[in-house]
């Protein structure tokens, strides 16, 4: 169906079928570039090049017909107007530029000229584009220039809209006149681009010359936006007028259809892309021809251009048009329309008009943005003042309508202004909810418009302790070195308790006890509880052993009270460190840490629970919770939470004999934060890194004794793990003395804090160790004694003593190695040796050959072994003490003896004539009945002696020797290979069967 429109009173001029060629008044030829049937139902007009506008011209071909049938009229001497209609952005323009270069082409002149929204408010501006480089004569170039530059010919209109210039009707009729003679030697098209632009002096000449168009060679052809604002009525009554105009004709141009987007961008990008891509390129553009164009020159993504198309695309409808763009770009997500409409500052009316015309072309989908790409667009097009001010004005009416504290937020600091008397309140709300929603970027913005904002004290200390738990999660000291300047006030409120968790974090326990003191009887608010509670479970968690013995004050206060009904989460870590693992605090943690989910106010009460499954010996269950947790840490963007987790991870692995991963996770968390930026807390994951690494072999750079921590940690039971650990290494380095000097240190710091449980730090028995190295056998006992007494002594799970060292024992006093034992090992179940331990372990011994050596030479030693995760301990006593072989059987004896020699249980079955289970089984009941921990303590019953020949199953011929050389498939119980070298040997850790020697510690 063609879109071209004809008034109902169009006068048809003669119609000339068949000719190709037109003549003027004079009869002079104009010869036409097609037939006049060309595009009307045969062949399309020639094709337009690859250009841009070749691919905009998409479903407008009929429309370009149309205007080609009229230029034919034109040059046949029946002018008129006509008038392309059609949404924003809808191609009007470049059907206009196609047509005057078909016209020009065909030999009419072309007079072309552009509304433009700056130039709007110049009177003649159009005009004076029309006339500039028309082909005058001299005389007539004069006559024209003089008619619009003689300021006495404008006067005021008549019109009702306002008084504005124009030129008066003599001096149209000039124009005409001069318009008419060019006419009279070929046809005239006069092309104007952007009507709804041009001033309303042009507009009032161009009204005259369509009123006589019909009857001269004279085609007006105009592009213009369909518009509804009222504020456009001016432009709406130059329409009315001009439809009652002879031949005037409507040319209307739609946005694309599905088919027409899909086309478009095959031109470009070809069918199968195409295809693809026609759905959601007709929802971001709604089938806007520029829009569509931008979308091709930023494929494959939605980029810049297409933001930039929308700012063209409104521009084009005027202001009003682009001052509700921009009000919603600065409101956005649909706004209610009652704040658009105070927003503007327009009736109810033009703000529904101007949004039809926004969704008219494809901008809009009901009063949103079709891509998020186009209001910032809009926002970076604004002036900056402009921009401020509709922020300031925006955050203004969303505060007194109810909006969010963050939606009002952003507007203030968008407009950079908080001089309302509201805008701190809602500035620090919103900074606490963005925290709480992981954005700590934007409640830092917040924090700083709410500084300025903020004027009295309270509220300064307010955004500060906010803003240091903004950047707690990344950097702890410099989240508190903004609290400093608060910390040595005298006065503090209730928002004092605020101050507590960030000062025990830094071991500024007395701060933290005066702080709380000050607050007495103060019922505190919900914000003081929270904080008294984070305190509460750090205090437990390690940070300080005094502050969670609160004072009489605190006791008896409302702070106390409100405290108790809240803090269940440091219960289950409580009882772990008071009793020893129980299957009641397991539980419990468990239970904290499902309920509830990771922030800044409940990250102490999670880690206080994952500590409390790892002492009551559940390290499965807490490895799996602090994996999780740390996975979340990460999407957070949260390192600190990330480092503490991976400190816990770190003490996980130690329990669990995994001393490789244990180094590992100590290593990452102590490259989360920083030396300084750990506070007290620091002694966790430096203490597991001491003790992974001298369980392997390895030598470590951490601080030596007090030395390179702050000395705040050794008020604290991190500091306590810290004194144990570099005990344990003083221990293997056989440094008895300092090795008992800091051990001691470490239980007066855990009786101090009330966690002097074994299953916690079991100093005593490195203690034990060290003393019995010293040849203070006394002593040693009384703390073994003291030892068994403990809560949770009889557990297997401990953190684990890596490693003991001594030398033989005096001479009578071997009961005390096995009380020594009785007390690492109190289930009275020896781990296994070094061969084939349960988990990795260490054992330290005394100069002299190695222990495979000393065993076949006879030669005495003494080892206490203690397997890193359990602390359990071997002993191997002195051949002197031999165990008692009485017990054994005649088929144990003969299997034990060929055992004792280094045969497989494969080669004591062929030589014995058994089964390969009986060989087992008869060792597993030598092992209980002699109790030893295995095969390779076999030799302390059974000497070595010659080796036994093979038996009658061996071959003829073939002689069976003591040890087969090379590799050979393990046997169950399958001794070590035996050494030949019988070099004495320096004081040496054995790790899993393997000997470094002390330099590497």
């Amino acid at each position: 169906m063609s879109s071209l429109h004809r008034s109902s009173s169009s006068r048809e001029g003669p119609a000339r079928p068949g000719h190709s060629a037109l003549t003027n008044a004079n009869d002079e030829a104009y010869s036409l570039p097609f037939q006049p049937s060309e595009g009307y139902g045969g062949e399309p007009f020639p094709p337009l090049g690859n250009g841009a506008e070749n691919v905009q011209m998409v479903e407008r071909e009929t429309q370009l017909a149309d205007l080609l049938r009229l230029l034919e009229d034109c040059a046949g001497g029946t002018g008129g107007t006509a008038l392309i209609t059609g949404p924003l952005g809808a191609g009007k323009s470049v059907l206009l530029r196609t047509f005057a270069g078909r016209a020009r082409a065909s030999g009419a002149l072309v007079l072309d000229a552009e509304g433009l929204l700056l130039e709007r408010d110049i009177p003649l501006g159009v005009l004076r584009q029309l006339f500039q480089d028309a082909p005058l004569a001299d005389a007539e170039r004069a006559a024209v220039d003089g008619l619009l530059t003689s300021a006495e010919l404008c006067r005021p209109s008549a019109l009702d809209i306002a008084p504005e210039l124009r030129l008066p009707t003599l001096a149209n009729r000039r124009l005409w006149t001069v318009l008419r003679a060019i006419a009279e030697r070929v046809p005239v098209v006069i092309a104007v681009d952007d009507l709804h632009h041009a001033d309303d002096a042009s507009l009032h000449s161009l009204s005259h010359f369509c009123e006589r168009a019909a009857t001269a060679r004279i085609l007006v052809v105009a592009a213009t936006a369909k518009t509804r604002a009222a504020a456009d009525r001016r432009h709406g009554v130059w329409l009315t007028d001009l439809l009652r105009q002879p031949q005037f004709h409507q040319v209307r141009v739609a946005l694309l259809s599905e088919e027409g987007v899909t086309a478009m961008a095959a031109r470009r990008l070809g069918p199968a892309t195409a295809r693809r891509l026609t759905g959601p390129w007709t929802r971001l553009t709604g089938g806007n021809p520029l829009l569509v164009l931008a979308l091709l020159a930023d494929a494959p993504a939605v980029g810049e251009e297409y933001g930039r198309s929308v700012v063209a695309c409104v521009r084009r409808g005027g202001r009003d048009l682009l001052t509700l763009a921009r009000a919603l770009a600065v409101l956005g997500d649909g706004p209610a329309r009652h704040l658009l409409r105070e927003l503007l500052d327009l009736p109810e009316e033009n703000v529904v008009a101007l949004l039809e015309t926004a969704r008219a072309a494809g901008v809009l989908d009901a009063s949103r943005f079709r891509h998020p790409s186009a209001a910032p667009a809009l926002l970076a097009d604004m002036p900056t003042a402009e921009r401020a001010a509709l922020h300031r004005k925006a955050a203004d009416l969303l505060h007194r309508d109810g909006a969010s504290p963050e939606r009002v937020a952003r507007h203030l600091v968008a407009a950079g202004h908080a001089a309302e008397d509201w805008a701190f309140d809602i500035l620090y709300a919103a900074a606490a909810e963005a925290l709480r929603a992981d954005d700590p970027e934007f409640s830092g913005v917040c924090l700083d418009l709410a500084e300025r904002a903020g004027v009295q004290e309270p509220e300064r200390l307010r955004t500060a302790l906010l803003r240091a738990r903004v950047e707690f999660r990344a950097n702890p000291l410099a989240a508190f070195r903004r609290l400093t300047p608060f910390v040595d006030r005298r006065s503090v409120g209730p928002e004092g308790a605020d101050l507590i968790p960030p000062l025990l974090w830094h071991g500024r326990t007395d701060d933290a006890a005066r702080i709380l003191d000050a607050l007495g009887d103060r019922v505190p608010d919900e914000r003081a509880v929270t904080a008294l509670q984070t305190a509460w479970e750090m205090a437990w968690s390690g940070h300080s052993p005094a502050f969670r013995k609160p004072t009489r004050t605190f006791e008896d206060s409302a702070a106390g009270r409100a405290l108790v009904d809240r803090a269940p989460s440091a219960g289950p870590l409580a009882e772990v460190l008071r009793d020893g693992p129980t299957e009641g605090a397991a539980g419990s943690a468990e239970t904290v840490l499902q309920s509830l989910s990771l922030d800044d106010d409940t990250f102490w009460a999670l880690h206080s629970a994952l500590l409390a499954l790892v002492y009551a010996g559940r390290t499965r269950r807490a490895a799996d919770w602090c994996d999780a947790l740390s996975r979340e840490a990460v999407a957070r963007r949260a390192p600190t939470w990330q480092a503490l987790l991976a400190a816990v991870r770190a003490e996980i692995a130690l329990r669990d004999g995994e001393p490789s991963q244990a180094r590992a996770h100590a290593r990452d968390a102590l490259s989360l934060v920083s030396w300084r930026g750990w506070g007290v807390a620091i002694g966790l994951p430096v203490s597991c890194l001491v003790l992974a690494s001298v369980a392997l072999g390895v030598g470590e750079r951490v601080p030596e004794e007090r030395g390179g921590l702050p000395e705040a940690v050794f008020g604290t039971r991190y500091g306590a793990q810290y004194l144990y650990a570099v005990g344990l290494r003083h221990l293997a380095e056989d440094r008895a003395e300092a090795a008992l000097r800091g051990l001691t240190e470490a239980g007066r710091l855990l009786a101090a804090s009330g966690a002097d449980v074994p299953s916690f730090v079991p100093w005593r028995s490195g203690a034990v160790a060290a003393l019995l190295r010293l040849g203070r056998p006394d002593e040693a006992r009384a703390l073994a004694a003291e030892q068994r007494a403990r809560p949770g002594a009889t557990r297997k799970r401990g953190p684990g003593l890596p490693l003991l060292g001594s030398r033989p024992a005096p001479r009578g006093r071997t009961d005390l190695w096995e009380e020594a034992a009785a007390l690492l090992d109190p289930d009275g179940r020896r781990a296994r040796t070094t061969r084939s331990p349960d988990v990795p372990g260490i054992a330290l011994r005394r100069p002299g050959p190695s222990p495979v050596a000393a065993r076949r030479t006879g030669r005495p030693i003494t080892e206490v072994r203690v397997p890193l995760a359990s602390g359990r301990v071997a002993v191997a006593s002195a051949p002197g003490a031999r165990p008692d072989v009485g017990a054994l059987s005649s088929a144990e004896l003969r299997v034990a003896r060929l055992a004792a020699e280094g045969r497989t249980n494969r080669e004591i079955s062929r030589t014995l004539f058994v089964t390969l289970s009986t060989v087992e089984q008869h060792l597993t009941r030598v092992y209980r009945k002699l109790d030893i921990p295995g095969r390779a303590d076999l030799t302390t019953a059974f000497p070595p002696r010659r080796p036994v020949r093979a038996g009658p199953a061996a071959a003829p011929g073939r002689r069976r020797t003591e040890h087969r050389r090379g590799p050979r498939r393990a046997e169950p119980y399958a001794t070590a290979p035996r050494s030949t070298d019988r070099r004495p040997t320096r004081s040496a850790v054995t790790i899993v069967g393997t000997e470094l020697p002390d330099e590497r510690l």
